[in-house]
């Protein structure tokens, strides 16, 4: 059976049993597929965009130890202060926020695949005052940016999605200075619960 076939065979299983992604989490990416969010105002719109950040930001800020350094706790933190940090895969923003305030990076850049995020990161750079914070839309596979100009990139729950994690990493290599560090954390490629198809299909494990 082609790859093909296999595809649009799961597809008619997925439509046989849908599910909505819900219209007040603002965790996940779906929220701005609900029709709530796509025939509302733009005033509705930007209030949503802003509430996603802000979910990330308290999310990272409640937790006794941020989720980065309960991945890395061998790392100095407090080597970050004064560096430049490439956020990848930095969703809406408010995670990027919590690290340039926790670890007083220089500058702080974000990445992710959809130009909605970026307005959302930015809507909430501005609430938060921030300065020398970055945000822009693109692939891990081919990052937009210049050889060896990043100290840190951290990346979580990331290249699980990605079309190509080798790819990934070798461009994180080549943006990163010779001395500067990769932190990355990601469920294994193919674990079953991953693709969040659970949002839009009751199916699982397709």
């Amino acid at each position: 059976m082609s790859i093909q076939l296999k595809k649009r065979i799961l597809k008619s299983i997925m439509t046989l049993f849908p599910a909505t992604p819900s219209e007040t989490d603002f965790s996940l990416r779906e929220i701005f597929h609900t029709d709530k969010y796509i025939t509302g105002s733009k005033a509705y719109q930007d209030e949503v965009k802003l509430e996603t950040a802000k979910w990330r930001y308290q999310y990272e800020n409640q937790l006794a130890v941020p989720m980065i350094e309960k991945y890395f706790p061998e790392f100095d933190f407090k080597s970050l202060r004064g560096k430049v940090l490439l956020d990848v895969g930095c969703y809406t923003g408010g995670r990027s926020i919590f690290y340039k305030e926790r670890y007083g990076m220089s500058k702080v850049i974000g990445i992710d695949i959809d130009k909605v995020f970026s307005e959302a990161a930015y809507l909430f750079t501005a609430k938060k005052k921030q300065t020398d914070v970055e945000f822009h839309v693109g692939f891990a596979e081919n990052l937009p940016f210049a050889d060896n100009i990043f100290d840190v990139i951290i990346t979580t729950d990331v290249f699980e999605h990605v079309q190509d994690v080798q790819k990934c990493m070798l461009e994180c290599k080549r943006v990163l200075k010779s001395t500067g560090v990769l932190l990355v954390a990601f469920p294994q490629y193919l674990q079953p619960l991953e693709a969040h198809l659970g949002l839009v299909t009751r199916v699982n494990f397709l």
